[in-house]
């Protein structure tokens, strides 16, 4: 881009008084560090801001979505558990195949001689 700051390497490893950088050198540097900083500023808040508004205009859409998925897994899962007491059945013994026969001079609870 024109008229972005260009990044000074900046070394400080020697003590002697010559190898200091100069202030012009310095102050380059410096702005070049805070224009990347603040492009990645802008960068990062311009994301938020489309996430945002992304977010809003979908947000009807999401909700109305939401609640068509929780209606259907209630209304499936309403559909496999029974209402009310459950029901049981024993298995019974199987019939005779002939039927049974009552003898009117035998009565109940009698002893025989």
């Amino acid at each position: 881009m024109q008229g972005e700051p260009q990044a000074v390497e900046v070394s400080a490893t020697s003590t002697r008084q010559g190898a200091l950088p100069n202030t012009e050198s310095v102050r380059q540097a410096a702005l070049a560090a805070s224009w990347r900083r603040d492009r990645a500023v802008a960068r990062r808040r311009l994301a938020w801001r489309w996430a945002g508004w992304y977010l809003w205009r979908s947000l009807p859409y999401l909700l109305v979505a939401g609640a068509l998925l929780a209606t259907g897994v209630y209304l499936w899962h309403a559909g496999t558990v029974p209402s009310g007491p459950r029901r049981i059945v024993t298995e019974t013994a199987p019939t005779p195949s002939t039927p049974l026969t009552f003898h009117p001079d035998k009565q109940l609870h009698s002893q025989e001689p």
